[in-house]
């Protein structure tokens, strides 16, 4: 019989919190509102809250406990969890949270029967939850749940890092990478009273690079000089020399790294590396039903809409349904895909937005792609299912839940572990000021210092930034700041 895991000092402190809190309740006793549970990354978060989870399970089986995540890629790597969309019952709706009129109204409206029916909710990856975002969640739980009390009842854990990648701006439009003047808070960045603060003091993925470790924390120091001189090290460990787009993917072909990207769309994006990829010689090809335009004797407006053009106005009862091809009619057998929704596959296994992997073979006959995931190399079938237009919902369209992924946007990575990966970016992205907090993701995904590459790499092109002092100041002045680890801690 396989001996438990030995949890660490503070993952050991969080499960006799969240465990005495969950008793008191049962009890009817007084108890807090919920966990908040925060540190760097790689010091086991996401394996406390499995460990947590399992206990709750065991001693108290009646609970409804339910795993969510702000992203799908976040949600794929917790045991049953799921995206907070998906737990809302409100698809892609819930990235409305931060208008409380609409969210409620559409909540109403879907009768999501799990809100009511939850008595543990736990969210992973909170730092890309605003306030608002956050504030609109509780008072829609306290509205469906008809009770008045915090989340209605619900005990709450979240989980995340607030140095980590912020909230997507309000009505920013889509992508990671946003031409803003200021930042969106996360609900990370605000002390809530009535919840346990849990701070993880321990950086186990990375225990093994003393010097990663320090650089990391080093990135998030409210001192500037401390900052530049964590650039410094990164830059005299990690830069690869100058490269131009074909230069980093023949390197991603020679040795397998993951391309991290800022932008989904332009130049140096996911878009961009795709593009550079079908270009390549050497590709392999199969004919394929695919997922992206519709069969070019179609409607000329639908095939625009589901192309990414937003020109057309419909009718919000008016569902279209057509099988759909992909944008040449072909798909690569040996190029990286990302699964593009949360669905269970013919075997049973739960994949989720996000998840890479590589598709290794196509039947005709059956209209079905064997699908190898990045993460677990299990094999898994993917067949072609309904889902709707990111920016016509009430148009639906069958598909195969697959869009090429060359490389990959860093918000898809954050917490995630990676063998090793390359960040190549025009310049004008390290003048950004997310540049501190897309640094700091992408260093923590490896072991290894020198498991990430970064070509265009020059450190006067990474600036000051004054909201970043702002913000980091702002942060490390939070009470349950003061036990958060340090660079002289390690």
């Amino acid at each position: 019989m396989t001996a438990a895991p030995k949890l660490i000092k503070w993952q050991q402190k969080a499960c006799d919190v969240i465990l005495g809190d969950i008793a008191k309740l049962q009890n009817k006793e007084s108890a807090s509102i919920g966990t908040i549970m925060v540190g760097p990354p790689g010091t086991g978060k996401t394996f406390c809250i499995t460990e947590i989870v399992n206990n709750i399970r065991k001693q108290y089986p009646h609970l409804k406990v339910h795993l969510t995540a702000t992203t799908g890629a976040a949600a794929s790597r917790m045991s049953d969890g799921k995206t907070l969309a998906s737990w809302l019952r409100l698809g892609s709706d819930a990235m409305k949270l931060d208008k409380d009129i609409h969210i409620l109204s559409a909540a109403r409206a879907s009768n999501p029967q799990t809100i009511r029916e939850t008595d543990v909710l736990i969210i992973d990856e909170v730092s890309m939850m605003s306030q608002r975002q956050f504030e609109n969640l509780n008072k829609l739980c306290q509205d469906i749940r008809e009770n008045p009390v915090d989340f209605g009842g619900m005990y709450i854990i979240l989980i995340g890092d607030p140095m980590q990648l912020p909230p997507i701006p309000h009505d920013a439009g889509p992508g990671l990478h946003r031409n803003t003047t200021e930042f969106v808070p996360s609900l990370l960045e605000r002390y809530y009273s009535g919840y346990n603060y849990i701070v993880a003091d321990e950086m186990m993925r990375s225990k093994g690079d003393v010097e990663l470790q320090r650089v990391l924390l080093q990135l998030i120091s409210p001192d500037k000089i401390i900052r530049s001189e964590a650039v410094v090290t990164l830059r005299n460990m990690c830069y690869n020399g100058e490269m131009d787009m074909e230069a980093v993917i023949e390197f991603q072909k020679q040795m397998g790294p993951i391309i991290l990207t800022t932008v989904k769309e332009g130049p140096y994006s996911v878009s961009g590396y795709n593009n550079a990829y079908r270009d390549n010689e050497d590709i392999q090809e199969i004919e394929i039903l695919g997922a992206e335009k519709m069969h070019p004797d179609e409607d000329e407006n639908l095939i625009k809409l589901l192309g990414g053009y937003k020109g057309l106005q419909r009718e919000e009862n008016e569902i279209e349904k057509r099988d759909c091809w992909s944008k040449d009619n072909k798909v690569r057998t040996n190029v990286p895909f990302m699964i593009r929704m949360n669905h269970k596959t013919p075997e049973g296994t739960q994949v989720y937005n996000g998840q890479l992997g590589n598709v290794l073979s196509y039947s005709s006959e059956k209209q079905e792609i064997k699908f190898q995931l990045l993460s677990t190399k299990e094999v898994v079938t993917i067949k072609r299912i309904e889902f709707k237009s990111e920016w016509y919902p009430q148009l639906g369209f069958v598909a195969y839940p697959l869009i090429e992924a060359t490389a990959m946007t860093i918000h898809k990575a954050q917490g995630a572990t990676i063998k090793s990966g390359i960040v190549f970016e025009n310049r004008r992205s390290w003048t950004d000021p997310y540049c501190a907090h897309m640094l700091y993701t992408v260093f923590s995904r490896v072991e290894r210092i020198q498991d990430i590459r970064i070509p265009s790499f020059i450190v006067s092109d990474i600036l000051d930034h004054p909201l970043i002092d702002k913000k980091l100041a702002m942060i490390w002045k939070l009470p349950y700041m003061a036990s958060y680890l340090r660079p002289h801690m390690i």
